[in-house]
């Protein structure tokens, strides 16, 4: 989103809905309607081993979009593909047979090969 337009949709949408007393849910999502299109999702991140509510719906959401997903982590592979298969993310790539669903950066030096050899399948 170019910066002005953002700056614009921020002062005569967001600003407005966020300090609305009444309706204020209603409005805040009428804002976000207003700037949430037209986007490309670039990417997204997860920090703590716990899932979020949504996550599962989420991750759904996404395959159904056909949007590749992988989980790139510095846990040790078994937690790693714990939490894969909890949300939902190992079962998929297993059935359409993939092996690279999660991937453990045990150095830093293995984040560029890693990610190559992901961005490539």
């Amino acid at each position: 989103v170019p910066r002005r337009e953002f700056d614009a949709w921020v002062r005569d949408h967001w600003g407005p809905a966020n300090i609305s007393i009444e309706g204020r849910a209603a409005k805040m999502s009428s804002a976000y309607d207003l700037i949430e299109k037209g986007l490309t999702l670039l990417g997204g991140t997860g920090i703590e081993d716990k899932l979020q509510d949504g996550v599962p719906s989420a991750i759904v959401s996404m395959r159904r979009a056909g949007i590749r997903l992988w989980m790139a982590t510095g846990d040790k592979l078994s937690t790693a593909r714990q939490v894969a298969a909890s949300c939902g993310l190992l079962a998929c790539h297993e059935a359409r047979g993939f092996d690279s669903t999660v991937v453990t950066f045990a150095s830093p030096s293995l984040v560029d090969s890693s990610l190559s050899t992901l961005c490539a399948a």
